[in-house]
């Protein structure tokens, strides 16, 4: 199993953006890649690792900005240790989070 962090930007209204640190567990099962993010208990898979790590990473933007859309995710993120690191605006076209890399040992 490997243990990585992935950072995401999470664009906050008002024209202010975040990096979000979040926690993915990867591990190969036969012939497929699992993928869980351990803070949002978000998980994926796919046929390679680059593919889970995009699909997990997507999968992690999508739910920060639905908790976003309902009010709670500055709560949720602080209650369970995410990092929330405020940076200049990011121009992400339509979107309103993208995905940042992986590929850092926690």
């Amino acid at each position: 199993m490997m243990r990585e962090n992935v950072v995401v930007v999470h664009v906050i209204d008002g024209g202010m953006s975040e990096a979000i640190v979040l926690t993915a567990n990867f591990h190969q099962d036969g012939d497929q890649w699992l993928g869980e993010g351990l803070e949002l208990g978000t998980a994926t898979f796919a046929d390679t690792l680059e593919d889970v790590r995009k699909e997990l990473a997507a999968a992690m933007i999508l739910q920060v900005n639905e908790m976003n859309r309902l009010g709670f995710a500055d709560e949720f993120l602080a209650d369970h240790g995410v990092q929330q690191l405020p940076i200049p605006h990011v121009h992400s076209g339509e979107s309103s989070g993208s995905y940042v890399g992986a590929g850092v040992p926690a």
